[in-house]
């Protein structure tokens, strides 16, 4: 690990909310930042930015201490130390370092505790935009900065340069509070009634009171829209999801413009709707579902395949390119005449199944080969997978596809991919493969078989016989791991954003000494579920004002401490700009993008993105 972090392990990692910076605790209980540095972010005493992490100053009122917690904001950054009091450094000009000032800090500063404060330490801390909210040792909370969305929730938008406390006259008399998140301008806080309640900027209905007006004090988050069933599977396509719910029924939310929801309609919609059984599905359940660019398919319970949704290019399998708001057939006169479908996978434009007789049959898009039949031919029904290469004499045991790649595990436990190879960064074809060809295993999967694998955009992620998670390709480049010195093997190394061979996803940091049980990737991340049941995920993480935030090797956990505190994690799959999990309690939690209503929590916003897991709810 280069420069100031060498030999040091990782602790805990906080990405930045609002700006660009990280910040981190070692092995040393040390602060350590990098990325954005103009307004001096990340302690160092300087405004350079720097690309790899450097200390934050213990020169002054952090001399001696050590810290305990670390949280970032969009220009600034606070932790609590080893005293157990708060300590911010950074942007000041709304008083968001809590120094009774407006005069930014390159090092460390004690916030204020003459006030609201005095006498109190502090037991968790949430930085904002503009803003800071902590919960001090009475378990209530008091917050300071920027106040002109009632962020500060103190009953004024008037911003405060010193610690205030939230108010607790209206639904927070009596209780007090156990954790608390802060985003980019408004708080939510679970109370010592296990309920929730958010205060500040209301837009798109974040405040979760069934209202769009911003609140200076605390509300109710709602508890009128209900869930009602609990959840068995769920994918995730291009800003729209789909689930199988306990009743053995599919529901879908989020974008809808090409009928992908199946409920009869082009409408979005922000919370689950029941995908239309009058037709083809009448009397049928279903078991499995993918979700693709703008197709959903599914197994039912006759073991067939149906598909809804975008049909341009004969993604529905049904011999057509007539699109469908409700489920059709997936044609079985042709190749699968006899066969029944045992998995189901939806690329952006094409599909893939493995049938009863564990060989590979695709259908769709093939502009790229990636149906693997030795053709670029578009197919309306399914066409077989070819067997007289890599693959030859074996059979199939999972299946995955890519934007425009397909890739499986053999019976020999080996994994082997087709389809788009390589592009360059002007979206020009370098390579691709229309036949199946072997993932390299002579880098990091060196003596090692596969148990699973994921693959979304131009990434693909097994899991090995180590338990440990493996990548290459992502976003243009590499999408087989054939080390192919083909463009890309110029800049590619092991850990860079681009790789045409397998690499492995750090450990050093959150995922030291775990191993993976399950893998989910979307075309903005890619997640694992750890053997502490919990979610970390890694490359375009979170999506924040139109802009990525890129780190494509290094996980970071998903929150846990809102909508999902006490919750474990057991899958997890990812969609375009959103990611989406099914829990312990069997309910799906969403982040993310969610422009179309993807998160399904009954909003929609525009304008950014929300960064912590929000409930999907059914209707009541």
């Amino acid at each position: 690990m280069p420069g100031a972090l060498v030999g040091k392990t990782m602790k805990s990692i906080t990405a930045t909310s609002g700006g660009s910076h990280t910040c981190a605790i070692s092995s040393d209980d040390l602060a350590y930042c990098w990325g954005l540095n103009t307004n001096g972010a990340l302690g160092n005493n300087s405004t350079t930015r720097s690309t790899i992490p450097v200390a934050v100053s213990t020169a002054d009122v952090l001399n001696g201490k050590t810290i305990k917690s670390i949280s970032v904001g969009g220009v600034h950054t606070c932790a609590i130390a080893s005293d157990d009091l708060a300590y911010c450094w950074g942007y000041n000009d709304r008083g968001q370092l809590g120094n009774n000032s407006t005069t930014r800090s390159l090092v460390p500063v004690a916030v204020n505790t003459a006030d609201a404060l005095s006498g109190k330490t502090i037991k968790s801390i949430a930085a904002g935009n503009w803003y800071v909210c902590a919960v001090a040792s009475d378990n209530l909370t008091y917050c300071w900065g920027y106040a002109n969305y009632g962020q500060l929730g103190n009953d004024s938008i008037v911003d405060s340069w010193v610690p205030a406390a939230v108010s607790t006259t209206g639904v927070l008399s009596g209780k007090t509070i156990a954790s608390i998140s802060a985003g980019n301008n408004h708080v939510c806080a679970i109370a010592s009634d296990n309920l929730t309640y958010c205060w500040g900027s209301n837009g798109g209905g974040r405040l979760g009171n069934n209202s769009i007006v911003q609140s200076n004090v605390p509300v109710s988050v709602s508890v009128a829209i209900l869930r009602e069933k609990t959840i068995k599977s769920m994918d995730s396509g291009n800003s729209f999801n789909c689930a199988i719910a306990s009743d053995d029924l599919a529901y879908c939310w989020g974008y809808n413009s090409t009928g992908q929801l199946g409920d009869n309609s082009t409408t979005q919609s922000l919370i689950p709707v029941a995908v239309n059984t009058a037709g083809v599905l009448s009397g049928k359940t279903l078991k499995l579902i993918t979700s693709g660019g703008s197709q959903t398919c599914a197994i039912a319970s006759d073991d067939l395949a149906y598909c809804w949704g975008n049909n341009a290019h004969g993604q529905l399998g049904d011999n057509s390119t007539t699109q469908s708001s409700v489920p059709v057939a997936v044609d079985t006169t042709g190749v699968l005449d006899g066969k029944t479908i045992k998995s189901i996978t939806a690329g952006d434009s094409h599909v893939c199944a493995i049938a009863s007789d564990d060989l590979a049959y695709c259908w769709g898009y093939n502009n790229y080969g990636q149906l693997g039949d030795d053709s670029v031919t578009e197919r309306l029904a399914p066409i077989a997978v070819s067997t007289t290469g890599a693959l030859s004499g074996k059979t199939i045991k999972s299946i995955v596809t890519g934007t425009y790649h397909t890739c499986v595990i053999a019976s020999d436990d080996l994994a082997y991919c087709w389809g788009l190879k390589y592009i360059n960064e002007w979206g020009d074809i370098i390579q691709n493969s229309l036949v199946p060809v072997a993932v390299i295993t002579t880098t990091a999967l060196d003596g090692k078989t596969i148990k699973s694998i994921t693959a979304a955009g131009y990434r693909t992620c097994v899991i090995a016989s180590d338990d440990l998670v493996y990548c290459w390709g992502n976003s243009r480049f590499g999408n087989f791991a054939q080390n192919n010195t083909i463009y890309s093997s110029g800049s590619c190394t092991p850990g860079t954003p681009y790789c045409d061979f397998p690499w492995a996803v750090d450990t050093s940091g959150v995922l030291n000494g775990k191993t993976i049980k399950s893998i989910g990737t979307g075309l903005s991340s890619s997640c694992a579920i750890a053997s502490d049941n919990l979610a970390y995920c890694w490359d375009w993480s979170r999506y924040s004002f139109g802009d990525y935030i890129f780190d494509p090797v290094i996980p970071a956990a998903v929150d846990v401490s809102g909508a999902l505190s006490g919750k474990t994690f057991k899958s997890i799959t990812g969609g375009s700009l959103h990611t989406c999990a099914i829990a312990s309690d069997d309910l799906v939690y969403c982040w993310g993008k969610n422009d179309y209503g993807q998160l399904g929590g009954g909003s929609i916003d525009l304008s950014s993105a929300t960064r912590a897991p929000v409930a999907v709810f059914a209707k009541p």
